[in-house]
């Protein structure tokens, strides 16, 4: 099976990529730039630290508001996904109650910067949780689809997934 994929594909990936990046690495950052401020004792890693905090929040902002767009919009649209979520409502339940568990996690570990300045073992036990929550709500919907493979016979695969914004432009030829 070969995998092809459009040009406006391919920068709509890019750009998902880009956009997803401060969402992924920011609180793996910050806990590793405060860290090496507690370590090596410089304001600035730990200003950097709180940047990088923020970075993350606001990238968390626009995930939870695009994400809920958009399963609104498929759950209104494509009765098969609509099924298909029903009967895996307490996994998915899970997975977005935890990942919602580590967004609320992140706001107190930024909220509290200040306060816990002092006492920095529980701050960075509280971004440690917060990054164990979000990494859940990100592998988790993909170890729930590989299990369904895995265990479900082919009849009772995903349904497809048609895309609201269509990716159906060529790729650019020169002209014949």
């Amino acid at each position: 099976m070969q995998f092809q994929i459009s040009l406006a594909g391919a920068g709509f990936l890019t750009l998902l990529a880009l956009f997803l990046a401060p969402l992924w690495g920011g609180p793996i950052i910050a806990f590793f730039s405060e860290i090496m401020a507690k370590m090596y004792r410089k304001t600035f890693m730990d200003k950097f630290a709180q940047q990088m905090t923020r970075l993350g929040l606001l990238s968390m902002t626009i995930f939870w508001v695009t994400a809920t767009t958009l399963a609104v919009l498929t759950w209104q649209q494509n009765p098969a996904i609509r099924e298909w979520a029903v009967t895996r409502a307490p996994y998915l339940a899970a997975i977005f109650g935890i990942g919602l568990t580590g967004t609320l996690l992140f706001i107190i570990y930024f909220l509290s910067w200040k306060t816990l300045k002092k006492s920095k073992s529980v701050h960075l036990t509280l971004v440690a949780l917060a990054i164990g929550c979000l990494k859940l709500l990100f592998w988790g919907p993909t170890v729930l689809a590989r299990l369904q493979f895995r265990l479900l016979s082919q009849s009772a695969a995903l349904p497809p997934i048609r895309m609201f914004m269509s990716f159906s432009v060529e790729s650019i030829r020169p002209p014949r």
